[in-house]
């Protein structure tokens, strides 16, 4: 534990020191090459720029670099933008504001930090509260029907679907045979579900709601004790809704933009360190976990 303690408190020391606006350039850099449009020509330029940046860190301040990136994303998602999710636009905008931050502090001394948290904070503001009106509206969503068939026939869901829903293993692993082995897709699916089930979906529906208006809500205000609990309901969002939804590439970007922006003037290591954790955490998400512990105890 001591040791443990010990290399904490080292990194707390690391994320205290580092170049913020180096950091979120570098974890921009990886986004971009991890969750990107993986377009041919669009990757190669991406890792390029992330060797000649760990070489010399100071072309992260280029504007040039920005606009290069904003380009090259922009032309990769342009050939299909009638089916590009929205975060990649959301992405496309980062990389702009990166430009315009660099721009604007090379002709007129901005603050490049205090620049990219208040573009940060909006970005953070405006999805949590449109996917909130959008679940509010849509109506659909708050029936509780999305958390009840993805509990029911995502593997990950096993644990919940059993022992907070009372489905038995052989009726789990029939619903998500039968999705996975469907031949027509406007074929109807009889998968069992139970009373359980559908209350247990209800209070994730809600509880993923709610967490979006606070955290929409709290960011709102110039209070830094606000903030805090901002960033700590963002981080309980992260961990949540992305073991459910497998949006990774988003969640990622939440990262970025929650350590973006976080106060320019004495920003909390603590906060850093919690937002890199959470990005170990989205990869570690994307491991089967489920299969890889029924394939060993069946060796």
């Amino acid at each position: 534990m001591k040791f443990l303690r010990t290399q904490l408190q080292r990194l707390v020391e690391f994320f205290e020191q580092a170049d913020r606006f180096s950091l979120l350039g570098y974890l921009t850099l990886f986004m971009l090459i991890f969750f990107g449009p993986n377009e041919w020509f669009a990757l190669p330029i991406y890792q390029i720029t992330l060797l000649f940046s760990l070489l010399a860190s100071k072309i992260l301040r280029s504007p040039i670099l920005w606009g290069i990136l904003s380009l090259t994303t922009f032309t990769a998602l342009f050939d299909f933008w009638e089916t590009v999710d929205n975060h990649m636009w959301l992405m496309l905008y980062w990389l702009l504001v990166m430009f315009f931050a660099t721009l604007s502090s090379r002709m007129y001394k901005t603050d490049t930090l205090d620049f990219l948290k208040h573009n940060a904070v909006f970005i953070l503001i405006f999805t949590m509260g449109v996917s909130v009106l959008q679940k509010i509206l849509g109506g659909v969503f708050l029936n509780g029907s999305f958390f009840e068939f993805t509990i029911l026939t995502d593997e990950r869901f096993y644990l919940v679907a059993h022992y907070l829903g009372g489905i038995s293993t052989f009726d789990f692993f029939n619903n998500v045979d039968m999705l996975s082995n469907v031949a027509d897709p406007y074929s109807p699916l009889v998968i069992k579900t139970s009373n359980a089930i559908h209350t247990v979906s209800l209070i994730f529906t809600y509880a993923i709601v709610l967490l979006e208006a606070l955290i929409a809500a709290l960011f709102l205000f110039k209070n830094k004790k606000a903030h805090l609990w901002a960033h700590i309901l963002n981080g309980l969002f992260i961990v949540t809704v992305y073991f459910i939804a497998p949006v990774y590439a988003f969640a990622f970007l939440i990262t970025v933009l929650g350590i973006a922006s976080l106060n320019t003037d004495k920003p909390s290591p603590k906060l850093i360190l919690m937002y890199v954790a959470l990005m170990v955490l989205i990869f570690l998400y994307k491991i089967p976990w489920l299969s890889l512990v029924v394939y060993f105890a069946n060796i």
